[in-house]
């Protein structure tokens, strides 16, 4: 199988996840430490952009990550990162 395959096929598996299953695969990233949305979205196999923006609005509305302005080579970026809240969710699911 080529490399672009298995990408496709990530890809479809991303698609397929329940929105559940996107945020817990956000928390897992995020529980190695503080990421940026690039990072996540190279990290997280098959990850969409606009599935992977949804996710972060949920997780951010609910409490469950926060994010860190910071300057670098003169752009703002943010830094997201786990907060108590989302550890403990991801605990939950990880249980289950």
């Amino acid at each position: 199988m080529m490399s672009g395959e298995i990408w496709l096929e990530d890809e479809v598996k991303w698609r397929r996840m329940k929105p559940l299953q996107r945020i817990e695969a956000l928390l897992e990233r995020l529980s190695h430490g503080p990421q940026t949305k690039y990072r996540l979205y190279r990290e997280i196999s098959g990850c969409a952009p606009t599935s992977l923006e949804s996710a972060i609005k949920e997780c951010l509305e609910n409490g469950l990550i926060e994010y860190q302005s910071e300057l670098r080579y003169g752009k703002e970026r943010k830094v997201y990162g786990l907060t108590n809240k989302g550890r403990k969710l991801l605990h939950i699911l990880r249980s289950d």
